[in-house]
């Protein structure tokens, strides 16, 4: 598992979790020690836009923290403030 976090003006390092990732284990381990993640699609882009599937673990782990490196704070900034505005239009169209 991979696991970052963000917050306005501020991100955490890129976090590599060995083993099996039970509930528990998430609630315990990722949930209470650090924020909930924000981002979705911004890294998504960027990874489904690498020239080709990795062949290595190591290779995969690198790529993805070159993706999660260049994502810039001020996107993760733009995005976090856009929240409010988006979960409010979502209320509307319900």
């Amino acid at each position: 598992m991979i696991r970052g976090a963000i917050s306005v003006e501020s991100r955490s390092l890129l976090v590599f979790i060995q083993g099996t990732m039970t509930a528990e284990r998430y609630i315990g381990d990722v949930l209470q020690e650090h924020a909930l993640p924000y981002i979705r699609d911004i890294p998504g882009r960027k990874i489904s836009n690498l020239p080709q599937l990795s062949q290595t673990l190591a290779a995969l782990r690198h790529e993805v923290g070159v993706v999660w490196d260049s994502v810039s704070q001020e996107e993760i900034d733009n995005l976090l403030r856009s929240i409010l505005r988006r979960v409010q239009e979502c209320i509307t169209q319900k």
